[in-house]
């Protein structure tokens, strides 16, 4: 008979029909922290030690709280990775907003015993609108082993189909990947998850600190970058520092991200830098194409990175990384160097020789300086001193 065949399991498990059922349950679609976590959806947030994951997910759920968009004591926040001193502050900071904080063996909580408690509170239906915060989740499941970690999440999946939020704080690798950080463990956090980000820090100067939030990976409106801001001051509370986070424009922060990598690219290629600067200013009315190629000549490296890094340090302020300013005379690109904060004279006449009367071998000597004295029979042929 039917009912006894494979085919009535599978039409007994169909959720045709219920659709008026499940829509009754669901939660509204609002933000945990603006922009970032959603209710009832399962996110991960990554981000290298000290970056600030800590400081913007308090101060987004504070944010929320303050709107009356989320109840504080919906919140249970796991702060797992803190000292004495550092869980005491952030207790102080969150107790005026009814946020629940749960710290490792104070009034009886373990680690250990949170699955537990996530299963009993699915069990027993009452998980609908209990928003939990894992910081971090290392010390919830071993990010390195698949099995332990893949069994966590499948947890926290069924803790959210049943009505709940979870939101994990990770750390990123140590090890960046063509300049972006990468999160770290095994994939399947970010497999299983409704949303996930990462955070990077753009720049950090004068104690003003500036960080980027990437978006992964998203169920919902999540936008793909945010960006904000911090001020640290020593001997500052964590009270101050939260008190100084503020959101700034993706605009803001890719012009910071640039003047980071110059930055770094004075130090990384310091040698192409001083390489293009001696061709810049003995003969700044050389075009692009023949200082690229004598400069890659000479350090022995390519074309195209030689090109990148010109084009990167072309610019009008020496303090911002910029070591030489692009010229166009009659549709060609040329180049003047700049000297610390002083300001290059427009009015001065630049000399356009034809480039097709330079070539490559006295480029190159202009860097790296003649290696021996020129034959007599070409004295009368030496354009270059």
């Amino acid at each position: 008979m039917l009912e006894h065949c494979p085919l009535a399991t599978l039409r007994g498990w169909s959720a045709t029909g219920h659709s008026a059922e499940l829509r009754k349950d669901l939660l509204d679609q609002k933000f945990i922290i603006e922009d970032l976590a959603l209710l009832g959806q399962l996110t991960a947030v990554y981000g290298a030690p000290n970056s600030g994951k800590t400081l913007l997910v308090l101060d987004g759920l504070i944010h929320q709280v303050k709107s009356g968009v989320i109840d504080g004591d919906d919140i249970y926040y796991v702060n797992a990775d803190d000292d004495c001193r550092g869980g005491t502050e952030k207790l102080e900071i969150a107790e005026p907003y009814g946020i629940n904080f749960l710290i490792p063996n104070l009034r009886g909580f373990q680690i250990k015993n949170l699955r537990a408690a996530m299963r009993e509170l699915i069990k027993c239906g009452k998980a609908k609108g209990v928003i939990i915060v894992l910081d971090t989740l290392k010390k919830v499941a071993d990010l390195m082993d698949k099995r332990a970690c893949s069994d966590f999440t499948a947890l926290a999946r069924e803790f959210v189909q049943a009505g709940g939020t979870v939101l994990m704080l990770a750390h990123t690798n140590k090890h960046k990947i063509d300049g972006e950080p990468v999160a770290g463990g095994t994939s399947d956090v970010i497999d299983d998850s409704d949303c996930a980000s990462i955070l990077d820090t753009v720049s950090d100067g004068d104690g003003l600190v500036t960080v980027e939030i990437r978006n992964v990976k998203a169920r919902g409106n999540i936008p793909a970058k945010l960006c904000y801001q911090y001020r640290k001051r020593s001997g500052g509370s964590y009270s101050d520092l939260l008190g100084s986070v503020t959101r700034v424009d993706g605009d803001t922060s890719d012009q910071l991200k640039e003047a980071a990598c110059r930055r770094d690219s004075l130090i990384k290629n310091a040698s192409i830098i001083a390489a293009i600067n001696k061709v810049v200013e003995k003969n700044y009315w050389w075009p692009q194409d023949a200082i690229v190629k004598a400069v890659s000549k000479n350090q022995d490296t390519g074309i195209v990175k030689v090109r990148e890094i010109l084009k990167q340090h072309c610019g009008e302020d020496f303090a911002a990384g910029y070591r030489w300013r692009e010229v166009k005379q009659k549709g060609v690109c040329k180049y003047q160097k700049l000297v610390g904060q002083e300001k290059i004279n427009l009015a001065e006449p630049i000399a356009s020789p034809d480039v097709r009367d330079f070539h490559l071998n006295a480029l190159h000597d202009v860097i790296k300086g003649p290696s021996h004295k020129p034959h007599k029979s070409h004295k009368s042929h030496n354009h270059y001193k």
